[in-house]
């Protein structure tokens, strides 16, 4: 029986960080929800502001609307002086990156709390008052309790849950804005197009000007199709845009008129209308949006002694049945993946729906600022998106980019766009997945206390502009990258690393230019954040931007745009039919029911090895084969959800390994996924079949078909070394032979091929432990070094006296200078631990106490001494944690661009490392732990309270 469209607030405890209650909840981050939230926290009421993009002020950071004149309350000339001091405000004229970054300070200094991707869906009414307002986001849905409501939204959506009736706009028309660089001063729209609603606006910056093209709709997809032909237009009728280049282009549009909401009209009477619906009629400019939020608020304010306190436990909200619609396919997430599998169901004829969450198709290589390709084997539906990409590229900059692993990101946006709409997908933009609708089956195995019932997915619903939708559909197709879709069918998964949870980190990129590289984005590593949580996502923005911020920007610093969409690069791991491992990508192993392939390197960002697993320690640190290339076949198996019919899931939340994950996430993987995916819906909902009980075949027949399978030609191949290349030619094999006999690999332990040989030699087993025992008595130290490490991996203590040398003689070796290796000593450090090799114990409590041991060292130390279990070494650790002079800050890795590397605060690795090797030593030490439980970051929360939970178990034993 199909589940009821009702659910409970799955989101509550990822909400925990926000109040049960607030004063106020002001419903949209624009220039007058941010002016109405500050003003209302200047009169000393809490307030919670609820904004569903990715940042505040969309007209200026979204619709790029960026006129800018006086006004008359204290905080629209706060906001002007502010953007004045930072360089972002100039004749009126406003620049978008840094309005976001002055209202955010503003919000900031104000203390708003701010919750971003997130939309107020439903109200709790009693007696006349919004007692309570519904928030729905990837996190779930709460209620949070509320004296006052304030809706400043784009088109009164909150007071429309009330029941207010909004007045149709008098007009339909809009602009989109498209800002071009490298443009000639002073030009002008030519007058054969001026006639034609073009506008030429200045901009803050030399060289930039804002292109204004006014559309007879308000529809985002169709304002944005016709961008293409209008620049070409332009750079025909005028020289002065001949060499110009797009770096940036509206996610909304600008539109010149809005319905109207009188206040009076209300049926509820502590709800206010702060946004465009009351006050934005043509001519208003944002300084007036700011002035009427400020003046709202001060009304609220006035209002709220007259008004009942929030309730301390949130009200229930309405959770009316959203409306159900008939699809097919319902493809949830229209980033790297979404868009392809989209299409590709679409053009074999289902009925697609496409919800994606941003305004635009592409996710990281559009949204995220990433337009490049990394690694990855083209061929299929991609190869159409990228010829078209360059097909429109003269439109978007004068000039081709230096490699043609580069493509114009607004130029990817309106192909994917094209090519979907074209095929007859329905794409809804701003929709945001909240359930999934599921019937249960009947299982075919004995019920166990163990056995996760098996379910069907019959639909999805969706937080969207136009409130909650539903659709039922065949099958669910989860682009979301972090696999909400299947984790809200009840699909079990795994999170992160399996000593601390952390994923890999995340980034922020945003653009910039140069005469040199033309244009190009930044890419540093922010930090690390949970992508299930908006609240976590919400402080990640937040800081990544704060990271980006200057006091002042001048022409040769300032950004392009900030990239809407966070990096995130790994979160949830959807068990699936098949796991595919780390040992699959480096043997290079083919699987029958093959439907993509993938290869890379272990392109993992971590500096802490210590803390990944025992193969990513050995990998990079001992091997120091971090760039070495490696890839497989992926198995369609990989895209099934254990115990969930229905389902697809193609994104970097397929059926992996956490270490299998960093080779497997580049865009070119991702979009061989969504291609896949696409045609086995589009032949399951044809057929009549699950896709789980799809022949497999068939899948694989569309894909030779389309060349999305088979050996890629030579020239098709982006990658940048001979011997990545190698990996293409050899049909996914590694670049050494799978099987080469014991004494052959060991005798390579002397040569240049030593670390595949360990490699090779820790998964051979037992039989290599003779061979190995009898290398340790070489004569020539790497050959005794090498074997030792391979013992290691077999997990045999033979050679653990030569690990021990290593240690205690610091020896270095040449590996340390390869990329992320690190010195022979420290390498042995984890292999010891794994070891348990008691004779270790006192050298690593001395680098404990050692002042001029390295921060990942002191917690490779402290982890090896909880494995090899010997009580001697607490009182080392717990000296250690009372150390006034711990190291306990680390450098993240920038991978793009000039920016300095942010520092992380590490202080809490190390009280997990000794808080669990002690808690292994039967010492219980909590309040190592107790420190970090109100740290701002949910990772080091749940980290610390996970191990806190363990002592707390044992000392009730």
């Amino acid at each position: 029986m199909t589940r009821p469209l009702k659910a409970v607030f799955a989101g509550v405890l990822a909400l925990l960080t926000l109040k049960p209650a607030y004063d106020a909840i002001v419903c949209e981050a624009g220039f007058a929800g941010v002016a109405a939230a500050i003003e209302l926290r200047r009169l000393g009421l809490s307030v919670l502001l609820v904004e569903p993009r990715t940042a505040a002020g969309w007209e200026a950071t979204r619709a790029l609307h960026l006129d800018w004149t006086a006004g008359d309350s204290a905080v629209t000339g706060d906001f002007a002086r502010r953007a004045q001091t930072m360089g972002g405000l100039k004749k009126g004229r406003l620049d978008a990156p840094i309005c976001e970054f002055v209202l955010d300070d503003m919000l900031a200094d104000a203390g708003v709390d701010l919750l971003l991707m997130s939309r107020v869906v439903g109200l709790a009414v009693s007696g006349g008052v919004v007692r309570a307002v519904r928030i729905a986001s990837k996190s779930g849905e709460v209620p949070v309790s509320a004296r006052l409501v304030v809706d400043a939204s784009r088109a009164g959506a909150v007071a429309a849950l009330a029941g207010a009736t909004p007045a149709p706009p008098a007009s339909t028309q809009s602009t989109f804005t498209v800002m071009l660089n490298r443009v000639q001063d002073n030009a002008s729209a030519p007058p054969s197009l001026a006639g034609h609603n073009v506008a030429v606006r200045p901009s803050v910056w030399p060289g930039e000007a804002a292109v204004e093209f006014r559309a007879a709709t308000q529809d985002l997809a169709r304002a944005r199709q016709a961008v293409p032909k209008a620049l070409a237009a332009l750079r025909r009728a005028s020289a002065a845009f001949k060499d110009a280049v797009v770096t940036n282009m509206s996610l909304e549009t600008w539109p010149l008129a809005w319905p109207s909401l009188p206040a009076q009209s209300l049926p509820v009477r502590n709800l206010f209308i702060a946004g465009p619906a009351a006050c934005g009629q043509p001519g208003q400019t944002l300084a007036a949006f700011m002035d009427h939020g400020a003046a709202v608020a001060a009304q609220a304010a006035q209002a709220a002694p007259s008004l009942p306190p929030a309730p301390a436990a949130p009200a229930n909200t309405s959770l009316d049945q959203a409306p159900l619609r008939e699809a097919d396919v319902v493809v949830a997430g229209g980033g790297t993946a979404g868009p392809y599998a989209a299409i590709a169901a679409a053009r074999r004829g289902a009925r697609v729906v496409l919800l994606e969450q941003g305004a635009c198709l592409g996710g990281m290589g559009t949204a995220g600022g990433i337009h490049v390709y990394y690694h990855g084997v083209p061929g299929g539906l991609q190869d159409e998106v990228d010829r078209l990409t360059q097909q429109i590229h003269p439109a978007f900059a004068a000039a081709p980019f230096a490699h043609d692993r580069i493509f114009h990101p607004d130029a990817r946006k309106v192909v994917l766009e094209k090519l979907a709409l074209e095929a007859g997908v329905t794409i809804v933009y701003g929709a945001t997945l909240v359930r999934v609708l599921t019937e249960d089956l009947p299982s075919r195995l004995p019920a166990t206390a163990a056995a996760r019932p098996a379910v069907r997915a019959t639909g999805v619903v969706a937080a969207t502009p136009a409130g909650l939708e539903a659709w039922r559909c065949k099958v669910v197709i989860d682009s979301t990258g972090d696999g909400d879709a299947a984790a809200l069918a009840g699909a079990e998964f795994t999170f992160g690393r399996e000593t601390d949870g952390l994923p890999h980190a995340y980034s922020l990129s945003a653009g910039m230019m140069s005469d040199q590289r033309g244009l190009f984005g930044l890419n540093f590593d922010a930090g690390f954040c949970d992508p299930t949580d908006v609240v976590d996502m919400t402080r990640a923005r937040r800081r990544g931007l704060a990271h980006l911020r200057r006091d002042a920007f001048t022409p040769e610093n300032r950004y392009l745009y900030i990239a809407p969409l966070l990096g995130l690069r790994n979160a949830r791991q959807i068990v699936g039919d098949y796991r595919l491992t780390f040992a699959d990508q480096i043997e290079g192993r083919q699987f029958a029911d093959v439907i993509a392939y993938a290869y890379s390197h272990y392109d993992n960002h971590a500096l802490d090895y210590e803390n990944e697993s025992d193969a990513s320690a050995f990998w990079v640190w001992a091997l120091g084969l971090w760039r070495r290339p490696i890839g497989c076949e992926i198995p369609y198996r990989c895209l099934l959800p254990r115990n969930v019919e229905g389902m697809l899931v193609a994104c970097r939340a397929i059926s992996i390994t956490q270490d299998a994950h960093h080779q497997l996430r580049m865009q070119r993987d991702m979009q061989r996924l969504g291609e896949a995916a696409g045609v086995a819906a589009a032949l399951s909902s044809r057929l009549g079949f699950s896709p789980r009980q799809l022949d497999v075949r068939l899948v694989q027949a569309e894909l030779i078909a389309s060349g999305a399978l088979g050996k890629p030609e030579p020239k098709q191949l982006p990658a940048p070394t001979q011997a990545a290349q190698l990996v293409h030619e050899t049909a996914w094999k590694p670049l050494a032979p799978l099987q080469r006999p014991v004494p052959e690999l060991v005798a390579a332990l002397e040569g240049p091929d030593a670390r595949d040989a360990v490699w090779r030699l820790a998964q051979a087993g037992q039989a290599a432990a003779p061979a190995l025992a009898e290398a340790l008595k070489s004569d020539n130290p790497d050959k005794r070094y090498w074997a030792a490490v391979a013992l290691a991996g077999l997990d045999s203590d033979a050679g653990a006296g030569t690990l021990l040398e290593a240690l205690r003689g610091r020896h270095d070796g040449v590996e340390a200078a390869r990329h992320k290796s690190v010195p022979r000593w420290q390498a042995a450090i984890p292999l010891l631990g794994r070891l348990r090799c008691r004779q270790a114990v006192a050298d690593l409590c001395a680098l404990l106490a050692d002042s001029s041991t390295p921060l990942d060292v002191l917690i490779a130390a402290t982890r090896a001494l909880g494995r090899i279990g010997d009580p001697a070494a607490a009182g080392a650790i717990e000296a250690m944690t009372a150390r006034p002079d711990l190291p306990a800050q680390r450098f993240l890795q920038i991978s793009a661009g000039v920016v300095k590397p942010l520092p992380e605060d590490c202080r809490w690795q190390i009280d997990v490392a000794a808080a669990d090797a002690l808690l292994k030593l039967n010492v219980l030490r909590p309040a190592l732990l107790e420190r970090h439980l109100h740290d701002d970051r949910l990772l080091v929360r749940r980290c610390a309270q996970k191990v806190l939970d363990a002592i707390r178990l044992r000392s009730t034993a």
